[in-house]
């Protein structure tokens, strides 16, 4: 536990104040630089995923990153949100703790972060998103075989949550707009400020969170719904999905 994140990690996200350790922590870690290559990221990951199964390679690599996403994501975003802080969040500033059944339990970062200079820009979340999270989703589709739209998917529906969760304490309304109220983040810092039609299209990149997720409403009720299925029924004791799952057949299961 770092303790300049302990006032965000309380509350609805209590479960997460032990996913981010300081520089000090003595723990064996992984830099995530090198879980970017997809030959290293497969070594360190397959034997929880072929204890999972070795049939279903890529619902397996699934689940390892559903672990990744929800370690990295709940504390950095709660940080963002509730105490306006940019934790140092990129691969090269990170690196991953397992636990002893091989999937990610912690991340060991450099500092706690300094006050975030840019709330309504989108480098408040660019060490996230395109520092961290667009290796390692290609690096998991390498390494898998699965579409990295499945895995933005996974990082997509914990983003999602964090901003549920911290409605009513938080401003969330920024980082709803960026994460997925913008499907194109200008190259150059503050372009967005601008119009990414005035950067033009070949200095914006396509931000691929506002394909992650829907919300729907069914027989008057809000749901969630991915864009695109986790896998998760494919494997033994996940049979039921999710609630969230897009597929009718596999959601029925878990309600029943």
């Amino acid at each position: 536990m770092i303790p300049d994140l302990a006032p965000a990690l309380s509350g609805p996200l209590a479960f997460a104040r032990e996913c981010l350790v300081p520089a000090d922590d003595g723990r064996p870690a992984i830099p995530c630089a090198a879980l970017c290559e997809a030959e290293t990221l497969a070594a360190i990951a397959t034997p929880f995923t072929e204890r999972l199964s070795r049939q279903e390679r890529q619902a397996s690599f699934s689940m390892w990153s559903q672990y990744y996403f929800a370690r990295l994501i709940y504390p950095v975003l709660g940080a963002s949100l509730l105490l306006g802080r940019d934790l140092p969040v990129r691969a090269e500033d990170m690196a991953l703790i397992l636990g002893p059944d091989g999937a990610p339990a912690a991340f060991r970062i450099a500092h706690a972060g300094r006050p975030c200079a840019q709330p309504q820009s989108c480098s408040r979340f660019a060490g996230l998103l395109r520092g961290h999270l667009e290796p390692i989703v290609q690096a998991l589709s390498e390494a898998s075989g699965a579409s990295p739209r499945l895995f933005w998917c996974n990082a997509g529906i914990r983003c999602d949550h964090v901003l549920r969760l911290l409605e009513g304490q938080a401003d969330t309304a920024p980082a709803q707009r960026l994460l997925f109220g913008l499907p194109h983040w200008a190259e150059e810092e503050g372009a967005e400020e601008e119009g990414a039609e005035e950067a033009g299209a070949e200095a914006a990149w396509a931000n691929p969170l506002p394909q992650t997720v829907r919300h729907v409403e069914e027989e008057g009720t809000p749901a969630v719904r991915r864009r695109v299925c986790c896998l998760r029924y494919r494997l033994a004791g996940f049979e039921a999905g999710c609630p969230s799952c897009p597929l009718p057949a596999v959601r029925k299961r878990h309600l029943h």
